[in-house]
């Protein structure tokens, strides 16, 4: 997967204020990652899972420049 691609899935679900498909979207992606970044999406969805919706809304969410 392209690294655009893991943090592009979070910000568009998150302007719809969905925490749940934030999570649906990252997991489904999982299979196409390599491993250190499927570490870092399942770490990052271990953290977001627990979030009420309105927590998550309250996050700030940037895209990372690509490397």
């Amino acid at each position: 997967m392209i690294c655009v691609g893991i943090y592009a899935v979070p910000l568009v679900a998150k302007s719809r204020g969905m925490a749940g498909e934030t999570i649906s979207l990252v997991d489904l992606a999982l299979p196409f990652m390599d491993e250190d970044m499927r570490e870092l999406a399942k770490r990052t969805l271990a953290k977001i899972a627990p979030l009420t919706e309105n927590e998550y809304a309250e996050l700030a969410i940037f895209a990372a420049d690509e490397v």
